[in-house]
C-alpha cells in the first residue's frame, strides 16, 4: 500500500509538470546501426545490424547480440512470443529470449526457405528445394516450434503464391495459402497443426497472376483482384473462408498498402483509398500515407508525407494531426508492444539514416518506460479519481 499512496503521489506531480505540454511524438531512441526492427514486448525489440543481430532494451542498449553461422546477411521476426531470425534466405532458427538457438532449419546452398506463419505449436515454412525457384514448385513444410523436426510437407502442388501474403505477427492454426491453375483461382485455409485443407474458397478469374492477400489479421484477411474495369475487394473470414463483404473500386497500379486498426490502406500513382472491414472503398484525400497504427488508439495512425520528408500522428476518422519529425529518407513504421509505442525504420540506405523508437504521447498521458497494470487507461479513461477508488476498495476486507 505505501508504493501505491507514493505513486500517487508521483501522478500528481507529474500531472501538474506535464499537463500543460502538447501532444505528439516523443523520440526515445535512434540508431544508425539497426537495418531492422522486430518489437517483442514492452519497449524491447530485436534488431539486425548486418550480420549481427541483438535484442535490445527499452532505451536502445542491447541485452545480447548474435550472428548466424555461415551467413552474411540476416534478418530478424517475431510471430507471437516466439524470435526467430534468418540467414541468406536459406538458414531458419528459431531463438530464446536470452539469444540461444532452439532449433535450426537449413536449406542446401542456393535453396530458398521462408517462413509464412506458425501456431504456438507448429511453425509453417515455404520451401524450395532447387536453385532454380523460379520454375521449380514452392512446397509447404510445418516444423515443430519446440524442436524443429519436420511435422507434414505438401509437395503435390506449386505453392508460389503464398510468398505474397503479408507477414503476420500473431499466433494462428489456419494459415491462408492463395493458389491459382490455369484460370481456376481459390484461397486454402491450411491447418497449421497437419497441413490439411480446412476450407476453400474459390474467388473466380484472377488477371493477372495470382489472388492477391492485401492484409491480415488474426480472424480476417483482404483480398483483391482485377475485375473488368476496376479492382474488386473482400473481405474473408480466415476460420471458416466465407466472404464478409466486398466491393469494386478504381483500378491502377498499387504502389502501396498498410494495414491500421481495421482498415486497409491503397495508394495508386494520383490517389489514396480506404477499405474497411466490410470490404469498402472510401476515397482517403489526405497528404499523408498512414502506414502502422498507434497501440492502444484505435483511430490513430503513424503517417508519412507524400514526398517522404515528414511524419506524423492523425486520427484518421477525424482527419486532425499531431505532430512528429521531419525525416529525409522513406520509412516504414511498425506498431511496438505499449501503449503509443512504435518504430520507424529507413526503407532506404538504412546505415545513412537512424532508426528510431517513438511514443506517442497524448494531453494527460503518462511517457514512463513502464506503466504498472493498475495505472493503465489513466488519463484516458480513467481519472485520477477512479484509481483512489480502486485503491481504497482494496484495502476493505
Amino acid at each position: 500500500m505505501k508504493r501505491r499512496i507514493l505513486v500517487l503521489a508521483f501522478l500528481f506531480v507529474f500531472f501538474a509538470c506535464c499537463g500543460c505540454s502538447g501532444p505528439g511524438v516523443q523520440k526515445i531512441w535512434g540508431s544508425v546501426r539497426r537495418a531492422q526492427i522486430a518489437p517483442v514486448s514492452f519497449g524491447k525489440a530485436m534488431f539486425v545490424d548486418q550480420e549481427v543481430f541483438g535484442l535490445a532494451a527499452a532505451d536502445g542498449t542491447p541485452f545480447w547480440t548474435s550472428t548466424v553461422k555461415g551467413a552474411k546477411r540476416v534478418f530478424c521476426r517475431a510471430i507471437g512470443d516466439y524470435l526467430f531470425v534468418f540467414g541468406d534466405s536459406r538458414i531458419i532458427e528459431r531463438v530464446g529470449a536470452d539469444g540461444k538457438t532452439a532449433w535450426r532449419f537449413e536449406a542446401p546452398q542456393g535453396s530458398g526457405v521462408w517462413l509464412l506463419s506458425s501456431s504456438k505449436k507448429v511453425c509453417v515454412l515455404a520451401y524450395d528445394s532447387d536453385t532454380d525457384y523460379d520454375l521449380n514448385p514452392i512446397q509447404l513444410i510445418g516444423l515443430s516450434a519446440a524442436d524443429g523436426q519436420e511435422s507434414w510437407r505438401l509437395d503435390d502442388r506449386d505453392y508460389q503464391a503464398c510468398l505474397m501474403v503479408p507477414d503476420s505477427n500473431f499466433f494462428t492454426d489456419i494459415f491462408v495459402a492463395p493458389f491459382s491453375r490455369g484460370e481456376t483461382v481459390w484461397f486454402d485455409g491450411i491447418s497449421s497443426a497437419d497441413g490439411s485443407q480446412v476450407w476453400r474458397t474459390s474467388w473466380g478469374i484472377q488477371r493477372p497472376g495470382h489472388p492477391l492477400v492485401l492484409a491480415q489479421d488474426e480472424t480476417r484477411f483482404w483480398a483483391w483482384k482485377a475485375e473488368g474495369g476496376g479492382v474488386r475487394v473482400a473481405v474473408f473470414s480466415r476460420t471458416d473462408g466465407h466472404e464478409i463483404g466486398s466491393s469494386v473500386g478504381p483500378s491502377g497500379l498499387l504502389a502501396d498498402a498498410s494495414f491500421v486498426g481495421e482498415n486497409v490502406f491503397i495508394a495508386f500513382k494520383d490517389a489514396k483509398y480506404r477499405i474497411n472491414a466490410l470490404g469498402k472503398y472510401e476515397k482517403f484525400g489526405m497528404e499523408y500515407f498512414p502506414v502502422c497504427q498507434v497501440p492502444d488508439h484505435k483511430s490513430l495512425a503513424v503517417c508519412i508525407s507524400d514526398d517522404c520528408s515528414s511524419f506524423v500522428v492523425m486520427d484518421i476518422e477525424s482527419g486532425k494531426v499531431f505532430n512528429g519529425f521531419k525525416i529525409n529518407a522513406c520509412y516504414s513504421a511498425f506498431p511496438g508492444h505499449s501503449f503509443g509505442e512504435f518504430y520507424l525504420v529507413p526503407e532506404v540506405s538504412p546505415y545513412d539514416h537512424q532508426t528510431f523508437r517513438c511514443q506517442f504521447i497524448g494531453d494527460r498521458e503518462i511517457a514512463t518506460t513502464k506503466i504498472p497494470s493498475d495505472l493503465k487507461g489513466l488519463g484516458k479513461n480513467r481519472s485520477l479519481k477512479d484509481l483512489f477508488l480502486d485503491l481504497m476498495k482494496a484495502r476493505l476486507p
